[in-house]
């Protein structure tokens, strides 16, 4: 590597860590300091700034991403069909076997979210910005930097067991139930060749079909 090149990934470096700070403020920090009463919306303005911000610093890799997706279309809807038929048997699996599967705080939290008064601004957020801004900063800026396969599959690990951490509200049941796509979500970026775009629109397609069956619960 010569020094133009330890310059450019050292910077690299920066961009990413500095992202991975800004987001964790933006989604976490702002709502605690605005307090409960502004909470819920800090949330939605802080992801949705995330997710902006994210396209922003990492646009070329995103346009790239959607270039080469051109000539793989059929191969991204089938695998996220694919990935979505094995979350749906994993999760009816250990519905079956595990008790209480399926009831963490998180998800009770989301599910109250999307049928409350900011309903339109929690889809929004849920199904869109919230899958770009997490992709962006799990995979891209977590995995997207490590140049060999040692360094990728450490920062895979460490991206990934965070990932279903902060989703799983620290319980088993939570774990287990955010495990499966957290791992379908890693398998997109990777399966084709570290693509941002591919692992986001994987993302929105989950989080859409969530929101969408939450909605229609709602109704029903």
């Amino acid at each position: 590597m010569t020094s133009d090149q330890k310059l450019s990934f050292n910077r690299q470096i920066i961009v990413r860590v500095l992202y991975i700070i800004a987001y964790f403020f933006l989604v976490a920090g702002l709502p605690m300091i605005v307090g409960d009463d502004w909470g819920e919306l800090a949330v939605y303005i802080g992801t949705g700034v995330a997710a902006v911000l994210g396209l922003f610093l990492f646009r070329d890799r995103v346009i790239a991403g959607l270039k080469s997706l051109k000539e793989k279309r059929l191969k991204l809807v089938l695998s996220v069909i694919g990935f979505i038929v094995f979350q749906a048997v994993v999760v009816a699996i250990a519905t079956k076997v595990v008790p209480g599967f399926g009831d963490s705080a998180n998800q009770s939290a989301a599910k109250d979210a999307i049928n409350g008064s900011l309903m339109v601004a929690t889809i929004l957020t849920l199904a869109v910005f919230a899958p770009i801004a997490e992709e962006l900063v799990f995979r891209e800026a977590m995995m997207g930097w490590a140049p060999g396969k040692v360094s990728l599959t450490i920062a895979t690990l460490v991206s990934g067991l965070l990932f279903v951490y902060l989703h799983a509200s620290f319980t088993l049941t939570g774990f287990i139930y955010y495990l499966p796509g957290t791992a379908s979500l890693i398998a997109i970026y990777l399966l084709f060749k570290r693509n941002i775009a591919a692992s986001m629109i994987a993302h929105i397609a989950f989080n859409s079909l969530s929101a969408i069956g939450v909605v229609t619960a709602g109704m029903g």
